[in-house]
């Protein structure tokens, strides 16, 4: 379409875009004025278009539309879809937006479809010289990604530059943004006055290794960025930033200048944020910037936020002062002599320094630690000079929940986690990036020596570390180094690699490397385990020889072990302790050591130990205190010292021992004396401030001992600890007084049958065996107690040592270490790693014991089996009580109280810790029994646990939590199976958020017969997939059978059951639940989505994707009870039984309930609460500019009436009706009703229905308290309607109206929100998938607001087959539609099917009414199209699906003379024209009669209109994918509608059909539902037109005569043809629009030149009955020449028309340059080039194809054109003459060459033989250079000169000669400098350019200009000579005096210039 235009057009106040180009290339649309337009205006349709040229359109309030593409709410002027198109000299101004956006998919989509054409990766065609203002958001946006490559495959790598070259915006929110770019560049910009930033880059990406801070990279130059123009109106509010830098490698700015940032407000850089990405801790990378300058403001440079933000590296010292320095924020590790903290780049939040040029940064990015337990930590790095932090951030632009920072080339870095120590297993991923000439080194001090390590690739053996220290000068890349005296490992990073080729200078590429860190220290011996030779069980008694410890001859020099000795006892020892022990510092038991209690005959008393220790290592032997049988009776106390940089204790193989440890590879048994009772409960309420407490029990304890109280609020911190002070039965007295309330209450149901304790659980504390960790400084801040270590370890004699433990009421204090709880070191109070199955042979088992004041979880199992845990108490755990992995564990009656959240312990405040760590940790556990045990006070969570498999008889039975922000959770991965899984049995109360937390992708899940009480919310469930995306349904089903829930009891007290307080809960808002006006909750409606939804770092409660298509939550059997009214803090409040969610803004999934048992405490305005939709989610970002369906559409149904407590089924029903027509925030009224459903088949209009919302009947009620309504006597259910189109996201088909004919009642629909994010801006997609509440037995029709999808499914939710509707869904065209029934074809209720199966569309006898599908008899799919109403009617029915598919096929309507039903033959015409068209009669159907007597009369004829469908026939029980296979294709259809309208326009189709014709409608063939992407498929399928009127022609006229001028050219006027009918209109359509009638046109010579042809297109086609040539001419001169223009397709037509007598004039040529050097490719000196010279015609300048035309050949001669403006005696060499090859039409010269410095331009003169032609052109300029080394240059100059000559006359169209005439005479004066970036322009005639050069002989430079102007230089130029005024400008300020005119103010011409120019 190279010849086709829009030019000159005027459009405004269009609906729908302004200029279109749909697959199509190389049109022209210029000088076109736009205004007023909703949608992108100037659109490229399908991202196929290429070379389409836009030039000087002007695009004036460009708006947003929300009833076309989902992008068309954030409108474009100029919207672009493929970069190579051409946009030049364009304006857009004032709109809401962009101005221009590139919006670039991965691949075309729409009928241009391709995976073979890739636009992302497409060159820049042109953007030159365009400019925006005023529009509301961007001037240019490029969105999402844009990285265009050489050639533009999509397999193409190689980065190619794309330049957006003088863009002007100002008065924007932003000036140009990127978001995922390549290599965009922005060259000659101007930027002023917008608000947040002249340019933003997101990221850089897909630049390889060399384009990286190259010319071939991204960045900006030549531009001119102003914070605001003086005195023009500009924001002061907010940071506004010159340039904000993306966040990747690669980018640099060159030569701009940064005008008036000055204000508090201003910074001339800063970093961008992307948000989903990465907000705040981002960064690091480096910026390379030269030739940067300011004018009034300079003070302002840098706005760094955080450590890392960026390093700005100055090439020329123009940004910092000197040249090479890096700019970037201080950091503490800085060398004091090389960087220096700077005030000029210190105005964000960090202070800025500037560090010499000897210094060199790389960024560091890092994640994937080895030991969970360092997330959310700080990172140290310290060197010589100090210590700078990298803090953790869960959100990174590399390495996500991880960390960044920069360090230095030439140091060494000890990298350290802060409180984190005693590393032994260390491992991580890291990136170090821009490392050319760069080495560092990275140190780790770790607790013992590796045996394997890696940098990178595999580990490598110890052995291959350096033997000597690491060194950053002279070591290689990846070696590594152990210190063993400093325990410090050291790796190295570096350029420098071995057995590489040594790096060439020229190697310019952007370094990287990846390092996967590990040093790892194996478990076993060269990490395989030996056999277990151990096959004998542990003795259970003191065997017959053994040795008292008193007995010094088995002591080494025959004395006992003296004060902190190291203590072994030798292997086949058994050692009886019967004297008191000194203070060791380790004792090792290879044998046996036993405590002896030694009852004294005389007191009756057992003898008491303390053993104090640093390590107690049992290896192989064993420790006895107390038997299994008999526990110990006397006191025993185990102390173990040290702190964590104690030494550790080395052992070759096992589980790390660490410090203060009891490890165990042999025995160990401790047993104290058996308590009778370890736990109970309060029987009476203990007040804060009480001294005696009541227990439901009497106990065995006593005076002086220690017991626990938990906590009964919501706060666990109210857990108390005092000490018994005497005993009266049940009644305790204590010390101190207790500082909480703990409650000591029962509640019982109603029916007295059951109760539940609501009782604070008092638990004992004491024991006479405790084994403590030893106090040190700061013990409890840093969390480094003692622990016992079970594990298995191989001897010296390689023999497997398999420990095990069993320990019973022992006293654990103080022990367990921060921050080591990976399965590989968990140093948790009691520990078992590795031991296997305990059996008889290795028992172990943990028993009433209680763990006091721990540092960490207090018992884990992993990698065991078989471990009974049963009855201990554990007291102030941190990160968890107990953590179980493996399996057939017994997990009995144990309590957990108080467990600490880590990110909160000792006075941290880890604000990215997402850690929930639960009391019981389950989540690894498999095949256990686990009951009745206690989570009394968690931070975060009481349980988490992997459920049961369904159908299993529970294992997980009576475990409670309370005093929990959860009370059970369940994440995603947790779960045992993904089909069903059931938690039961558990009571939750007081769960501040969340009784039950469940996310998971299950298909199932049972909640059975568990108890909630006075949680904030109960019960919370999410399952997703698959997602609704898929179109896959699969019901997502809770069921909650059984169980009891209760809101405020009595013994609920406002004034302490409050959210708690503190660090824990301020740094969990993303876990809360919700409460209704500060009222509790009993369930939530169930949340079933497409996806997870980003716990923990999204809101718990929130919903990320799109609902799952069915999900339904089952309640039965449930007892309801204290859910009402209650007045707390003198407020009146409310507990609900079940709530929608308040996030759930897309759907709230259907509610079933059953069996409920109200308790006589619930009130009925309690049962139920529905939220109102929020308003604040009609944004564009979201829900658009409605309200979405979720709170407006939600259902519940009672099945037997036991919950409304009515005794009769009901429905509660959400009110749709809220602010209807009321407040606009929500977008919802009766404007919104599509027009459609407002008008009659005769185009009048109606009225809205008169009720709006959900169709209610009569007998309805509203409850308020409910926000909904009550239902009994009708049946709702969940109406589901899919787009099935490949563009559900991208179409938009709302507002749906849905209006039930019974009540009249309308319903508007919405869908679901914009779930994406992308590059930190929505998507802009929202799926077409919707969801209604409808009433069975109705009738409703749909109308979409939008085009209908091509295929369409329809179902309801949870239904059966008594449920039906009948839905009658508007089309905007009588196309077909196939309708298919769970796959199934159905045939329309009017079709009369034969015995071949094809069946004929009946005559209504009476009204279409007849064939209607009846609700209450019709079976499901049974259907009929209403053609006059044009709805489809259909039952739906059960939960089986309808799918609707618009079937491609010709519609032909006849309108017939009157006749009677006997007279009818439609038969007869369905055969003649299945004759007539050639194909089987059984393609061609009747599908509707009209009779002169219906009201659906489409046109004011009489008779009878024939309705006529082309097209395959449905084939019964096919499937729906086959719907548009068959014979008759699209081009076969489309073929066959120009078969008809060539026989009806050529009056031949009567005949034909053997009946008069007295009109005739066609409508073709739509497109595929493939290819329904493009936004035309939407005007199409809406246009009124389709069915269009046949037009009969009967006059061509030669409407515009053509006009001549020249051969060999284009006729200045084309001719035109039009074609009218007899009423003198215009035929809109000949043929069809996809074939059109066609002209041809055809020369007589007559007394022409005999060899004369036409040139350019000889054929037209009609459009909108207009037949127009475009480039039609003539090839050789002449007279008397004339054209016939005949209609030859169809063949059959007779029209033609004749020209006039034409004369032509010889062509006027000129000689032309296709190719020269561009000046931005300079060639240097003597160096070879090529020309390439053409013939144009003059005044087209188009290349002439045919130069032989008149039979001549042609030579061209080069020369230097205008040789006295080039440099003086320069000469041009080479060959300099050739001949025109007459094919190609050119003369190729490949070996010139010019011997001198400067700008030059050749002069070609063209010589024809015969000599009837001289021609001469000239090139465009090519730059010389000297053979020379460029000097530094230090410093730039901008100039300005003036000349006072015309500027019209004298300089349009000759810049070049100036710019280069100024070039030459400036080298000739002074070579030194280097003179660029001119520039030419009018008001007078200005001539600005740049000189750059070293600072001093810059001086003379600008000296010597002055001189030039003062004495007044005058340059020759062809035809002139150019004078200049006495005026310079140098930096824009007036130098010397030199001005001419009034001063000018420094700074403010080029904003003037600016204003100009626009």
């Amino acid at each position: 379409m190279s010849g086709s235009y829009v030019k000159g057009l005027s459009i405004h106040e269009a609906f729908n875009r302004a200029v279109n180009i749909h697959g199509t290339h190389n049109i022209t649309i210029e000088h076109t004025v736009i205004y007023n337009i909703m949608g992108g205006a100037f659109f490229l349709e399908d991202g196929i278009e290429t070379g389409n040229r836009y030039r000087y359109n002007l695009a004036l309030f460009v708006k947003a539309s929300s009833s076309l593409l989902n992008d068309d709410i954030t409108p474009a002027a100029f919207w672009a879809t493929n970069p190579d198109n051409h946009y030049e000299h364009n304006a857009v101004a004032g709109g809401t937006h962009f101005g221009f956006w590139y919006r670039l998919l991965e691949h075309p989509e729409g009928p241009s479809a391709t995976t073979s054409v890739c636009p992302r990766r497409v060159p820049l065609g042109t953007s030159y010289n365009n400019s925006v203002h005023s529009n509301g958001w961007f001037g240019l946006w490029t969105f999402q990604d844009y990285y265009p490559m050489v050639g533009g495959g999509c397999d193409s790598t190689d980065p190619e530059p794309a330049v957006f070259e003088k863009f002007i915006v100002w008065n924007c929110e932003k000036g140009l943004e990127y978001v995922n770019g390549g290599s965009l560049q922005f060259v000659d910009c101007l930027l002023a006055n917008n608000k947040l930033t002249a340019l933003e880059g997101k990221k850089n990406m897909l630049l390889g290794v060399e384009a990286p801070y190259t010319d071939r990279g991204p960045m900006i130059r030549d531009s001119v960025i102003a914070a605001y123009a003086p005195n023009y109106p500009h924001s002061s509010g907010g940071k506004r930033i010159g340039i904000v830098l993306p966040w990747s490698a690669g980018f640099s700015v060159k030569n701009v200048k940064f005008i008036n940032f000055d204000q508090s407000n201003e910074a001339v850089f800063g970093m961008t944020e992307i948000q989903g990405t990465c907000s705040e801790l981002c960064g690091g990378w480096n910026y390379h910037m030269e030739q940067i300058s300011f004018i009034n403001g300079d003070q302002q440079r840098s706005n760094f936020r955080w450590l890392y933000d960026g390093v700005f590296v100055d090439l020329d010292g123009s940004y910092s002062g000197a040249a090479g320095n890096k700019v970037l924020p201080w950091m503490d590790t800085m060398d004091p002599s090389k960087c220096a903290k700077d005030d000029r780049f210190s105005i964000g939040a960090v202070e800025g320094a500037v560090c010499a040029s000897t210094t060199k940064f790389a960024r560091l990015s890092f994640n994937n630690p080895g030991m969970s337990s360092m997330l959310f930590k700080n990172v140290l790095f310290t060197n010589e000079f100090g210590t700078h932090i990298a803090p953790f951030a869960d959100k990174r632009m590399t390495h996500k929940t991880g960390w960044t920072t920069v360090v230095e080339s030439g140091q060494e870095y000890k990298m350290v986690w802060e409180n984190i120590e005693n590393i032994v297993n260390i491992s991580y991923n890291a990136i170090f990036e821009d490392l050319e000439d760069f080495s560092v080194i990275i140190t780790h001090n770790v607790s013992t020596r590796p045996d394997r390590v890696r940098v990178q690739g595999e580990l490598r053996d110890i052995a291959d570390a350096s033997q000597n220290k690491l060194n950053t000068e002279s070591s290689y890349h990846g070696e590594f180094y152990f210190n063993s005296n400093d325990k410090e490992l050291s790796y190295m990073v570096s350029y420098r690699k071995r057995a590489s080729r040594k790096r060439r200078s020229s190697d310019a590429e952007y370094l990287f490397e990846n390092v996967n860190f590990q040093g790892q220290k194996c478990y076993y011996p060269d990490c395989q385990p030996p056999p277990d030779q151990n096959t004998l069980p542990p003795v259970t008694s003191r065997p017959e020889f053994f040795d008292w410890w008193s007995n010094t001859t088995i002591w080494p020099n025959n004395l006992l072990p003296g004060e902190d000795e190291d203590v072994e006892i030798k292997s086949g020892m058994w050692v009886v302790a019967d004297v008191p022990f000194n203070r060791m510092n380790n004792l090792v038991l290879y044998g046996n050591l036993e405590l002896d209690p030694g009852k004294d005959p005389v007191t009756g008393e057992y003898r008491d130990f303390v053993l104090e220790v640093g390590y107690l290592i049992i290896s192989g032997g064993r420790l006895v205190v107390g038997w299994e049988d008999e526990g110990y009776r006397g006191n025993v106390e185990i102390i173990l010292n040290g702190d964590q940089y104690s030494e550790n204790y080395q052992q070759t193989s096992g589980a790390t021992v660490g410090q203060k440890v009891i490890a165990v590879s042999g025995g160990l048994d401790l047993h104290g004396k058996q308590r009778e009772t370890l736990i109970t409960t309060l029987s009476k309420t203990a007040q804060a401030g009480a001294s005696t407490i009541m227990l439901r029990q009497e106990t065995d304890w006593e005076a002086g001992e220690s017991i626990m109280l938990t906590a009964t609020s919501y706060d666990a911190q109210e857990t108390e600890v005092v000490t018994i002070t005497a005993v009266n039965g049940k009644e305790i007295s204590i010390t101190p007084v207790l500082m909480y309330k703990h409650l000591g209450e029962t509640l019982s149901q109603a029916s007295g049958e059951t109760s539940y304790s609501l009782a604070s659980e008092v638990a004992l504390l004491t024991r006479n065996v405790v084994v403590r960790g030893g106090d040190h400084a700061d013990m409890e801040r840093l969390g480094f107690g003692g622990r016992i270590l079970v594990s298995s370890n191989v001897s010296e004699d390689d023999v497997l040592l398999v420990g095990w433990a069993r320990v019973s009421y022992t006293q654990f204090k103080h022990m367990g270490q921060l921050g080591y709880s990976e399965a590989f070191d968990p140093r948790y109070a009691i520990a078992y790693v590795q031991t296997g199955e305990t059996s008889n042979i290795k028992p172990s088992w943990l028993k009433g014991n209680s763990f006091d004041t721990g540092f960490s979880p207090a018992i884990g199992l992993f990698g065991c089996s078989g471990v009974r845990v049963q009855h201990n108490t554990m007291y102030q755990v941190v990160g968890g009580g107990m953590v179980v992995y493996g399996n057939d564990h017994v997990i009995e009656g144990n309590l957990i109280a108080l467990n600490l959240w880590t990110g909160a312990y000792g006075g941290r405040s880890e604000s990215k810790n997402v850690h929930y760590e639960a009391s019981f940790e389950m989540v690894g556990a498999g095949n256990i029994d686990f009951r009745d045990n206690i989570a009394a006070g968690s931070e975060r969570a009481g349980f988490r646990v992997r459920g049961e498999l369904c159908g299993d008889e529970p294992r997980y039975t009576g475990n409670r939590a309370h005093a929990a922000m959860f009370g059970v959770m369940m994440w995603e991965g947790d779960e045992i199976s993904t089909e069903c899984f059931q938690v039961s049995n558990y009571l939750s109360w007081k769960a501040y958020d969340f009784g039950i937390f469940i996310q998971t992708p299950g298909d199932r899940i049972n909640l059975n017969d568990n108890v909630l009480i006075e949680n904030g919310l109960g019960v919370w469930t999410n399952t997703y997939s698959p997602g609704s995306l898929s179109h896959i349904k699969k019901t997502k089903s809770v069921f909650i059978a059984v169980g009891y829930v209760s809101g405020a009891t009595e013994f609920f007290d406002c004034s302490t059951d409050v959210k708690p307080t503190g660090t824990n809960w301020e740094l969990s808002s993303l876990a809360r639940s919700w409460r209704i006006d500060g009222g509790l909750v009993g369930f939530s409606f169930p949340n079933a989505d497409s996806g997870p939804n980003g716990l923990p770092t999204h809101p718990f409660k929130g919903r990320m994707s799109y609902p799952a298509i069915d999900g339904v939550q089952h309640m039965s059997g449930i007892t309801i009870a204290n859910m009402g009214e209650r007045t707390c803090n003198s407020a009146q409040v409310r507990d609900y039984v079940i709530s929608t969610n308040p996030s759930a803004d897309d759907l709230a999934h259907l509610v079933i309930i059953s069996g409920t048992q109200r308790e006589p405490t619930v009130d009925t305005g309690s049962l139920v609460f529905y939220h109102h939709a929020n308003p604040g989610k009609a944004n564009p970002s979201d829900c658009v500019d409605m309200v979405c369906d979720g709170h407006r559409k939600a259902l519940m149904e009672d099945v037997d009436g036991s919950f409304l407590g009515s005794g009769n089924p009901g429905f509660i029903v959400d009110d749709a009706t809220n602010e209807w027509d009321g407040d606009p925030r929500f977008g919802v009224g009766d404007y919104r009703i599509p027009k459609a459903m407002l008008t009659y088949p005769n185009s009048t209009r109606m009225n809205p229905p008169p009720n709006k919302g959900i169709y209610l009947n009569n007998a309805i009620a509203y409850m308020d308290s409910w926000q909904a309504f009550r239902s009994h006597d009708t049946i709702y259910k969940l109406l589901v309607i899919e787009s099935m189109d490949a563009d559900t996201e991208v179409r938009r088909l709302s507002p749906i109206a849905l209006k039930s004919r019974t009540g009249q009642t309308v319903d508007l629909l919405n869908g679901p929100q914009d779930h994406g994010w992308c590059a930190g801006y929505t998507c802009q997609k929202r799926i077409s998938t919707f969801w209604a509440v409808v009433a069975t037995g109705q009738t409703y029709d749909l109308y979409m607001t939008g085009s209908n999808p091509q295929h369409t499914r329809f179902y309801m939710l949870q239904a059966d087959n008594s449920h039906k509707i009948n839905l009658a869904v508007y089309y905007h065209s009588p196309m077909r539609l196939d309708l298919f029934a769970n796959d199934v074809y159905i045939y329309p209720k009017n079709a009369e099917i034969e015995s071949d199966g094809d069946y004929k569309l009946l005559e209504s006898s009476a009204s279409p009414s007849e064939y209607i599908p009846n609700v209450d008899t019709d079976a499901h799919g049974q259907n009929y199209f209403d053609r006059e109403w044009q709805l489809q009617y259909f039952i739906l029915g059960s939960t089986d699906k309808v799918d609707i598919i618009m079937k491609e096929v010709v519609i032909v309507s006849l309108s017939l003379p009157p006749m009677t039903v006997d007279d009818f033959f439609g038969e007869n015409i369905v055969n003649n024209l299945a004759v007539f068209l050639g194909i089987p009669a059984n393609k061609i159907r009747i599908v509707d009669v009209v009779r002169e007597t219906s009201r659906r009369r489409k046109r004011q004829t009489e008779g009878v209109t024939l309705d006529l469908e082309i097209g395959d026939p449905p084939v019964d029980g096919q499937g729906t994918d086959d719907v548009n296979s068959g014979d008759l294709a699209r081009d076969v259809l489309l073929n066959l509608t120009r078969q008809v309208v060539d026989a009806v326009q050529l009056g031949t189709l009567g005949d034909a059909l053997n009946v008069s014709i007295l009109g005739i409608d066609v409508q073709e063939p739509l497109p595929i539902p493939e290819n329904s992407t493009s936004s035309d498929w939407a005007s199409l399928s809406n246009s009124s037109s389709l069915l269009a009127l046949i037009q009969i022609p009967t006059e061509m006229i030669y409407s515009v005569q053509l006009e001549a001028d020249r051969e060999q050219q284009p006729f200045p006027t084309q001719p035109q043809f039009e074609m009218y009918d007899t009423n003198g209109d215009l035929v809109d359509v000949l043929g069809s629009r996809a074939d059109p009638w066609k002209i041809r046109a055809v020369l007589n010579i007559n007394g022409g030149h005999s060899d004369a042809v036409l040139i350019g297109d000889t054929v037209c086609g009609f459009q909108n009955g207009i037949c127009a040539f475009e480039t039609l001419g003539i090839s050789h001169s002449g007279s008397g020449y004339t054209i016939d223009f005949e209609i030859f397709d169809p063949s059959e037509a007779t029209y033609a028309a004749v020209s006039e007598a034409i004369a032509l004039r010889e062509a006027e040529l000129t000689a032309g340059f296709s190719y020269v050097p561009d000046k931005d490719m300079p060639v240097m000196i003597d160096e070879l080039f090529d020309a390439v010279v053409d013939i144009r015609d003059l005044s087209s300048l188009e290349i002439l194809e045919d130069i032989a035309w008149k039979d001549h050949t042609w030579r061209a001669t080069l020369s230097i054109y205008s040789p006295e403006m080039s440099p003086s005696g320069a000469m041009l060499n080479g060959t300099l003459e050739a001949d025109f090859d007459l094919a190609t039409g050119i003369a190729n010269f490949t070996d010139l060459s010019l011997d001198m410095a400067g700008r030059f331009f050749l002069k070609a003169t063209v010589v024809s033989t015969p000599a009837d032609y001289t021609l001469t052109g000239r090139s465009s300029v090519i730059e010389v250079l000297p053979n020379v080394t460029m000097q530094d240059e230090d410093v730039s100059y901008s100039f300005t000169l003036r000349s006072p000559l015309d500027y019209v006359m004298y300089a349009d169209g000759m810049e070049d000669l100036i710019e280069a005439s100024v070039f030459n005479y400036l080298q000739s004066t002074d070579p030194t400098a280097r003179y660029h970036d001119f520039s030419v322009y009018s008001g007078s005639i200005y001539v600005t350019f740049w000189a750059s050069g070293e600072s001093g002989p810059m001086l003379t430079v600008v000296d010597t200009i002055e001189q030039a102007i003062s004495t007044g230089l005058s340059l020759v130029l062809p035809d002139v000579q150019l004078s200049f005024d006495q005026y310079l400008m140098v930096d824009d300020v007036i130098y010397g005096g030199l001005d001419g005119m009034t001063t000018t103010t420094p700074g403010v011409s080029i904003l003037c210039r600016f204003a100009f120019a626009y």
